[in-house]
C-alpha cells in the first residue's frame, strides 16, 4: 500500500508547478495583445505588415522553442539523481548547440528576406515589412539563448525565475512600444519599426537577466560554475540533439499545419481569414494553459524517470492529464458563455463578429482533443521516448490533418466551420497515438525482468 501512487501529491505538485509557467505564457500573450492595439492605433498599413512578418517568423520562433525544450527531461532527469556536474556539462553543451541551432534558422531567414517579393502581397506594404523584417530577424538568435537557458530552471523546478523574468521583460516591451512608436516624451517616433527596436529590447533583457541570475544567486551560482567550467562535449551534444530534434520537428509541423489551415481560410475570403485569426487568439488561451501545466507534468516525470520510479511517472501523467481536461472543460464552458465578449474585445467588425460565433461550437470540439496530445506529448518527453513525436505529427497533421482539412472545407461544404471541426480529427488522432505511445513504453519500462539462468 506504500507504494501505490498518490495521486493527491501529484496533482498539488503539477499545480505549484504549472501555476509560474502559465503567468509566463499569459503574459506574453498579453504582450502580443498590447502590440497589436499599438500598432493598429499607430496605422492599419503598419499593422498588416506587422502581422505578414510574425507569422512568417512563427515556424522559426517553434523550432527553437521546440528544439530547447530538449534539455528539460534531460536535466530534470540529473537533477532528480543530484548529478550536479552530468547536469552542467547538457546545459554547457545545450547552449552551444541551441545557439548554432539558432543562427543557422537566423541564417535561412536572412535568405528567405531576398525572396519577400515573391509572396504577392500588396506593394504598398512592401517596404514596411522589410524593414520590420530585419529588425526581427537581428533578435532571433537572442530567442534560441533565452530558451535554451529557461530550460535548466524548468528542469530543476525553479519555474518562476523565468516567470518574472518573462514579465519584467514584457512590461518593459510594453514602455517603449508606446515610447519607440508614437515618439511619445522626446523619443523618436519610429512607427512600426519602433515595436521590432522594442521587441529587441526585450529579448536581450530576458537573456542578460537569465544570465545574471544564474551567475550572481546564491542559489544557482555554483551551477552556474560548473556550467561555465564544462568542456565541450561531442558525445553530449549527439545526445541533445537527438533529444531535441524530434521536439522541433514535432513542433514545427504542428505549426506548420494550422498556417495552411490559416491560407485555406484566405481561399473562402477576408472575412473568413479575418474571424480565423480572432478565434485562434481566445483558442490560444485555453492551449496556453493546458501547455503550462503539460510542460509542469513533463517536469514531474522527468525526475521520477530519473530516479527508476517508472509507475509514479506514470501516476504523474495521469494527474497531469485529469488537471488539464479540467481545465479544458472550463475553457468550453467560457467560450460557449461569454465567448461574443471576447470576440468583440478582439474586434468591432460585426460580419467577422458573426462568422466567429459560428465557429465556438468547433473550437469546443476540439479542446478535449488538444489537451489529449499536449498532455502526452509532453509525458513522451518527460521520459525522454521522443523519437515517436515527429513521426506522430507528420501522419497527424500532414497526412491526414491537411487532407482533412480540405475536405471538410471544400469538398463537404464547410467552408470555415469545416476547417475547425477537422481539428478535432486530427488533434484527435495526435492524442491517441501519443497516449498509446506513452503506456505501450511505460509498460515495457515497469514489465518484469526475466531472472538469469
Amino acid at each position: 500500500m506504500s507504494h501505490a501512487p498518490k495521486y493527491q501529491r501529484h496533482v498539488s505538485r503539477i499545480l505549484r508547478l504549472g501555476a509560474p509557467i502559465l503567468v509566463g505564457h499569459l503574459g506574453v500573450i498579453v504582450v502580443s495583445f498590447a502590440d497589436n492595439i499599438m500598432v493598429a492605433h499607430y496605422a492599419t498599413d503598419a499593422l498588416a505588415a506587422a502581422s505578414l512578418v510574425n507569422n512568417i517568423f512563427m515556424l522559426p520562433f517553434m523550432l527553437i522553442m521546440g528544439f530547447s525544450i530538449g534539455l528539460t527531461h534531460l536535466v530534470g532527469q540529473h537533477s532528480a539523481r543530484g548529478e550536479r556536474e552530468l547536469l552542467a556539462g547538457v546545459m554547457h553543451n545545450g547552449l552551444k548547440v541551441n545557439t548554432i541551432f539558432a543562427l543557422l534558422l537566423t541564417a535561412i531567414m536572412t535568405v528567405f528576406y531576398f525572396f519577400l517579393d515573391f509572396l504577392n502581397q500588396p506593394p504598398e506594404l512592401m517596404p514596411l515589412v522589410k524593414e520590420y523584417y530585419l529588425v526581427v530577424l537581428s533578435s532571433l538568435w537572442l530567442v534560441g539563448i533565452t530558451c535554451a537557458l529557461r530550460q535548466y530552471f524548468d528542469g530543476t523546478g525553479q519555474v518562476a525565475v523565468p516567470m518574472w523574468i518573462t514579465i519584467i521583460a514584457n512590461v518593459q516591451n510594453v514602455v517603449f512600444n508606446y515610447l519607440l512608436i508614437f515618439g511619445a516624451f522626446g523619443f523618436p517616433e519610429m512607427g512600426l519599426n519602433g515595436a521590432g527596436v522594442s521587441t529587441l529590447a526585450s529579448r536581450i533583457t530576458m537573456a542578460v537577466a537569465t544570465l545574471c541570475v544564474m551567475a550572481f544567486h546564491r542559489r544557482y551560482r555554483a551551477d552556474f560554475r560548473l556550467m561555465a567550467a564544462a568542456r565541450r562535449s561531442v558525445a553530449t551534444m549527439k545526445r541533445i540533439i537527438s533529444s531535441s530534434w524530434p521536439i522541433a520537428l514535432q513542433s514545427g509541423l504542428e505549426t506548420a499545419y494550422f498556417s495552411i489551415a490559416g491560407v485555406m481560410l484566405g481561399w473562402i475570403g477576408a472575412i473568413a481569414l479575418a474571424s480565423y485569426q480572432v478565434v485562434m487568439i481566445a483558442g490560444m488561451i485555453g492551449f496556453m494553459v493546458y501547455e503550462s501545466f503539460a510542460s509542469a507534468t513533463c517536469i514531474r516525470i522527468a525526475h521520477h524517470y530519473g530516479l527508476g520510479e517508472y509507475r509514479q511517472a506514470g501516476a504523474a501523467a495521469h494527474s497531469g492529464f485529469a488537471i488539464i481536461l479540467f481545465f479544458a472543460a472550463v475553457a468550453s464552458i467560457i467560450f460557449l458563455t461569454v465567448g461574443h465578449k471576447l470576440v468583440s474585445l478582439i474586434t468591432p467588425d460585426p460580419e467577422v463578429i458573426a462568422l466567429c460565433m459560428l465557429l465556438i461550437p468547433p473550437l469546443i470540439t476540439y479542446q478535449f482533443a488538444d489537451a489529449t496530445q499536449v498532455t502526452y506529448c509532453n509525458c513522451l518527453r518527460g521520459i525522454s521516448h521522443v523519437k515517436p513525436l515527429s513521426t506522430i505529427a507528420f501522419v497527424s497533421y500532414m497526412i491526414v490533418g491537411i487532407p482533412v482539412t480540405y475536405l471538410f472545407a471544400f469538398t463537404f461544404g464547410g467552408g470555415a466551420e469545416g476547417i475547425f471541426y477537422s481539428f478535432a480529427a486530427s488533434l484527435s488522432l495526435a492524442g491517441v497515438l501519443y497516449f498509446t505511445t506513452f503506456i505501450r513504453h511505460l509498460r515495457s519500462l515497469t514489465a518484469p525482468r526475466p531472472s538469469a539462468a
